[in-house]
């Protein structure tokens, strides 16, 4: 069953199976929202079968951070309001064993942000993550060409102290995470054809050089539908 809703001035939607074991946040793309995800994903055929509701919300695209100098405060929106909401009102993400987080391409930043930052899920999901922190930073022309530094400025604040952000990087909020032994398991994947495989790679060696609990999934595919199914249907299984 798919039903919609709205939680304070935010659209959600919510797949729920006929029997719920796991509950599942899944943050979208840039540019993308629920109803493109639903049309090009599996997630309601994998939300049946592996008795899993998932909540797709509906937000400014964002990264999912918390953005003061936009008063803008989506990080504490979701894990603040809308995640209690759902447990009120509908019993989910009553307990972190039966609770994960995951996204795409900027909804893969923000899962290991949120998920590092939070203490309400076991599992994480991170499919073609964003991770452009030192692209933008250096003005690398291969990520920074696809929009401009005036649009990476508003949406990722004062470039000199991103890389020593907890808030707003989140390779460095799950290095924490894993200092303090509260990091949730992690399923990384990303197409080898991908702009941003390095970039995963260069995560996924990270985070495995200091003992995080990693699965890595790899398969011929660019920064496309095609193999962000192959790579969601992995992580459920």
């Amino acid at each position: 069953m798919i039903t919609t809703g709205t939680y304070k001035s935010y659209d959600y939607t919510l797949i729920i199976p006929a029997r719920i074991e796991h509950s599942l946040l899944w943050l979208h793309g840039y540019k993308e929202r629920a109803d493109r995800i639903l049309a090009r994903s599996h997630l309601v055929e994998l939300a049946e079968q592996y008795h899993t509701a998932i909540v797709l919300p509906d937000v400014p695209d964002c990264y999912y951070l918390n953005q003061p100098w936009n008063n803008l405060y989506i990080e504490d929106y979701l894990r603040k309001e809308l995640l209690p909401y759902l447990q009120t009102e509908h019993r989910l993400f009553t307990v972190p064993a039966t609770s994960s987080i995951g996204g795409i391409s900027m909804g893969g930043f923000g899962s290991l942000l949120l998920g590092s930052r939070s203490n309400l899920f076991s599992k994480i999901i991170v499919i073609s993550g964003a991770f452009i922190l030192d692209d933008i930073t250096n003005g690398n022309p291969e990520i920074v060409g696809y929009d401009n530094v005036d649009n990476f400025q508003r949406l990722f604040g004062d470039f000199a102290t991103l890389r020593t952000s907890y808030e707003r990087n989140p390779v460095l909020a799950a290095t924490a995470a894993l200092k303090s032994a509260r990091l949730p398991s992690l399923f990384l994947a990303c197409g080898t054809e991908d702009l941003l495989y390095p970039r995963n790679r260069a995560v996924y060696r990270t985070l495995t050089e200091i003992g995080a609990d990693i699965t890595w999934f790899e398969a011929a595919g660019n920064h496309e539908w095609e193999f962000f199914n192959l790579a969601i249907a992995a992580a459920f299984q």
